[in-house]
């Protein structure tokens, strides 16, 4: 017996598994839906990209550059998909550009010469709190905010404003000022094994700065005396948008290390600040709806319970052949409606909107719709409709076969084209007129026609397809036969057709309490929105720094009483909240309030949660030559009867210069603060309680209305 040989490979196998084996190797991946890593070293180029001018207040977005902003050589478009364009993202690359960990501070970018039509362009994007976007790596730029409560400390908001506008003391007329100076602050996240570092954060704090040069202008080469190349901004005077003035674009960018991976950058970005009145709407929403549901479930097993009873309580067959009870209307519940056909063209188009929505969150579950994926969920919403219909033809057909209609290709027709139809005649007027404001969310025709051609070249075709493998199908039979001549079915009380506001209370609770909650919170965020964390106290006749934020404004206390000088600017949209009387004059320690006579005014001071408020040109300066109040007697008391700023500043020679200056801002906590910062920053918030929600009335309404609707449903 000849020994068994071992079997071995054919030569092809043989090649490729080696082949193979050579190309197993060590490698590093991605995460598949998201977006590729960037790995950067020092002194790599970084581009930020410009992106659109958002505003909550119209609603219409712009291109950066439809306002005269810096412009690099030549303006370069991204490539944008089709969920992008119909958001009105119009990405173009920009003259801010940075080198990997090196720190550059008061870089000039552009001056800009304001005209009439200048000046009126910019006033209208600051009267309508217009914000700028920019990107870099992917990442959208945002101004970090200090929340309310402490339980997440920082929360962040897209884009800066283009600029802030307020009052000047004595004058009617509006100022407007821009915000010139960008202080970027990119946040990185090292590799230690490559040494290459990762962008995990893109911030930026917005300054409003009148940049002054000596001699003539020479570009980006001019030194400007408001600024040092190695140091930050040291001018507190704003820019303000005037013709025949001009205007220095400048920008700072620093680079800070950070513990957050490149997996997790997005978190901080995706940050809810109302999960608790989430839940709050979400517990309550879940109670009514258990509630209401075993309330009806009782009513009904009460009913089919009694009538069953009567059923088995029948003793003849001729009683049992009465119709009594559900028996009444078995012959009717299966009659097709009036309007049949669009009963059928409303179910497809149901199943329609219920197939997208199903897929869409399966692939935003996935990660495929990541906020990386810029434009991606729109895109994907789309092109599921587009291919949906194939389900809504199908759904359509089969119930209007069930129906025993005889019109398939009416009702395949109406079903492609209804509602679809009556969204794009919406559309294309809407479109009309935001062509007509030159926003950048006008739909270009090139993707008009794209559309056309989804819904036209893809979508019909399918409805029909969908129509004709529905009607192949057999019929769906009913389980009882329907009776040729309907029962007259009485008319409904008025109290019973009103009934149906219960099931869609649920979603109006939810409704009102995310609309309370967003303007109680955006109303905190704007009253902090243009503050600064900066601080100086006099103590002990030297002046010191720290952060503090809150209403009240002030800077160093003077250690003399000599004669101070008081200004007052008007703010609009103020109001009155409580005065407080603050003793003026004096040494030092002799500054009182007279509320509290224990407690000097610098203990109270330091106590207290500060922020730098409206700064005016004469406060700055300490001019205290046209001064609207002089108090020289030492002993001055002075009643803050009004909202707003006030503004004291010691008149000892050589006193306010050194810090000795104070401003005492009264603001109220119910109403918006706009006020004329230099340099508006984020700023800690901690200020007098607020009132509650209405999340406590809906609570009581709510159980109120569980109650009647209980007691109705009894008896």
């Amino acid at each position: 017996m000849e020994p068994r040989g071992r079997r071995s490979l054919p030569p092809l196998m043989t090649t490729i598994c080696a082949i193979l084996a050579l190309l197993i190797h060590g490698a590093r991946c991605f995460y598949l839906p998201g977006v590729a890593p960037e790995d950067f070293v020092k002194g790599d180029e970084l581009k930020v990209k410009v992106n659109k001018l958002t505003s909550t207040k119209t609603q219409l977005p712009y291109s950066y550059y439809s306002l005269p902003y810096c412009r690099p050589s030549k303006i370069l478009d991204s490539a944008e998909n089709l969920g992008e364009v119909l958001r009105g993202d119009r990405i173009e690359n920009s003259p801010y550009v940075f080198k990997m960990l090196e720190r550059k501070m008061c870089h000039t970018v552009c001056r800009l010469k304001l005209d009439a039509k200048i000046v009126k362009e910019f006033k209208e994007k600051i009267d309508d709190e217009y914000r700028v976007n920019m990107i870099l790596d992917n990442l959208p730029l945002v101004v970090p905010r200090q929340r309310l409560d402490q339980e997440s400390p920082t929360v962040y908001q897209l884009g800066f404003h283009v600029g802030l506008k307020g009052q000047y003391s004595g004058s009617k007329e509006e100022r407007y000022f821009i915000h010139n100076h960008l202080a970027f602050k990119v946040k990185f996240h090292r590799d230690l094994q490559t040494d290459s570092a990762r962008i995990v954060g893109f911030e930026v704090k917005p300054l409003s700065v009148k940049h002054k040069y000596e001699g003539k202008w020479n570009d980006e080469k001019t030194r400007l005396t408001t600024c040092d190349p190695h140091g930050n901004v040291n001018s507190n005077t704003p820019q303000e948008v005037e013709e025949k003035k001009e205007v220095i674009f400048t920008y700072d960018v620093e680079f800070q290390e950070s513990d957050v991976k490149w997996a997790s950058r997005w978190d901080t970005y995706l940050l809810m600040s109302d999960d608790q009145i989430h839940w709050f709407s979400i517990v309550n929403s879940l109670m009514i709806v258990l509630f209401l549901s075993g309330m009806v479930a009782m009513i009904m097993l009460r009913t089919l319970y009694r009538d069953i009873s009567k059923y088995n309580e029948l003793e003849t067959q001729e009683e049992a052949q009465e119709e009594t009870g559900w028996k009444l209307v078995h012959g009717d519940v299966f009659r097709p409606p009036s309007n049949s056909d669009l009963l059928c063209v409303y179910v497809g188009t149901g199943v329609q909107f219920f197939g997208m929505t199903l897929v869409t969150m399966i692939f935003a579950i996935l990660g495929f719709l990541s906020p990386s994926n810029r434009g991606g969920l729109m895109t994907a919403m789309l092109l599921l409709w587009v291919f949906m219909g194939l389900f809504a033809g199908y759904a359509s057909a089969r119930l209007y076969k069930m129906f025993k209609g005889t019109e398939w290709k009416k009702t395949a027709f109406r079903t492609a084209f209804m509602f679809p139809g009556i969204v794009s005649a919406i559309f294309f007027v809407l479109n009309a007129l935001i062509w007509g404001q030159k926003s950048s969310g006008a739909v270009p025709f090139g993707t008009m026609f794209a559309l056309v051609f989804l819904w036209f070249g893809i979508s019909v075709p399918l409805v029909f397809v969908g129509s004709y493998i529905g009607l192949r199908k057999p019929a769906i039979e009913d389980p009882v036969k329907t009776n040729k001549i309907p029962r007259q079915i009485p008319e409904q009380a008025w109290i019973t057709k009103a009934i149906g506001f219960t099931e869609r209370y649920c979603y109006f609770l939810h409704f009102f309490t995310e609309r309370n909650h967003h303007a109680v919170r955006s109303h905190m965020i704007g009253m902090q929105e243009e503050s600064t964390p900066r601080f100086n106290m006099g103590k002990n006749g030297s002046p010191y720094r720290s952060n503090y934020s809150g209403f009240v404004t002030s800077t160093p206390a003077c250690p003399s009483h000599t004669w101070t000088r008081m200004e007052a600017l008007r703010i609009p949209e103020q109001s009155f909240s409580e005065a407080k009387e603050i003793l003026i004059g004096g040494k030092t320690d002799s500054w009182k309030i007279p509320s509290s006579q224990s407690d000097s005014l610098n203990k109270w001071a330091e106590s207290a949660r500060f922020s730098i408020a409206t700064l005016l040109e004469a406060y700055l300066s300490c001019n205290t030559s046209n001064p609207i109040e002089e108090y020289k007697d030492g002993n001055t008391k002075v009643k803050l009867d009004r909202s707003g700023p006030f503004y004291f500043i010691s008149g000892a020679e050589g006193h306010c210069v050194k810090g000795q200056k104070m401003i005492v801002v009264v603001l109220s906590p119910r109403r918006r603060y706009t006020g004329i910062s230099p340099a508006p920053s984020p700023a800690e918030f901690e200020g007098p309680a607020v009132a509650p929600t209405s999340t406590a009335t809906s609570l009581k309404g709510s159980l109120v209305m569980s109650l009647g609707i209980l007691l109705w449903g009894l008896f």
